[in-house]
């Protein structure tokens, strides 16, 4: 499990943008304002710079084709790139992915990442870019995350017996249990969590190995501080909730 905070990136460029959805979107804290590319913009990009010691790049809530993304030096030379394509399937169904985690060897000074998107039908765009220095993963949890989606849609029951809907955003909340047999990686964990507390949003890989990888990814908030047990058995517990920052 790897949490990357704080968020390094700052704005640097864009090839254009909407007039009702500006570049700056990219950096505003809540996953659902995003940045679009002008309507008539075939090859939309946008640059973000990343403050040293940055090692790993979160997007969120992007819509497109096909994700590029090319880490740049100082100077502008390519040190990593990697390309993801935005679409996944199933023997049951076909669906978008919205979600890209990249991790490149850590700079020692600011940098850049050029993120370019492969238009589609759909209006591309981008919700957050999160940046920042990975440190050591901490254990996934034993069990895995619990899933409860919260439903913020509305439904008014009338009078005549129809059911008025307004469709909202479902947010995604998982909780989590950690066993951890060291002590340092307890306090880590423990001085990590508060240090955000709950009002701040984070980047969250929720488990480094399962696949699909974009089912893992979340730009959430803690739920509530994270609870912890001192050792039973040689074994730290934490328990803790991370809820979707839309």
């Amino acid at each position: 499990m790897k949490i990357l905070y704080p968020n390094l990136a700052s704005l640097s460029n864009y090839s254009s943008e909407h007039e009702s959805f500006p570049a700056s979107n990219i950096l505003d804290s809540h996953g659902m304002k995003k940045w679009r590319p002008a309507d008539d913009d075939a090859a939309p990009w946008i640059k973000v710079g990343i403050a040293e010691g940055g090692n790993a790049l979160m997007l969120y809530n992007v819509d497109a084709d096909a994700v590029e993304v090319e880490i740049q030096d100082a100077i502008g030379d390519t040190v990593h790139t990697e390309s993801f394509g935005m679409t996944g399937s199933s023997e049951w169904d076909t669906y978008n992915i919205t979600r890209v985690w990249v991790e490149y060897p850590q700079q020692d000074v600011a940098h850049f990442a050029l993120i370019r998107l492969t238009r589609g039908s759909d209006e591309p765009g981008i919700g957050v870019a999160f940046a920042g220095q990975l440190k050591a993963a901490f254990n996934d949890p034993l069990y895995g995350f619990s899933n409860t989606p919260k439903d913020h849609s509305v439904k008014w029951d009338l009078d005549n017996g129809y059911i008025y809907p307004y469709a909202r955003n479902v947010q995604r909340i998982y909780a989590a249990n950690l066993q951890i047999r060291e002590r340092e990686q307890y306090n880590a964990f423990m001085r990590v969590a508060g240090a955000i507390g709950t009002a701040r949003p984070f980047a969250l890989r929720m488990h480094d190995t399962a696949e699909p990888p974009e089912e893992w990814i979340i730009y959430a908030c803690f739920g509530d501080i994270p609870k912890g047990a001192l050792p039973k058995h040689s074994v730290y517990t934490v328990s803790f909730t991370v809820e979707e920052f839309l």
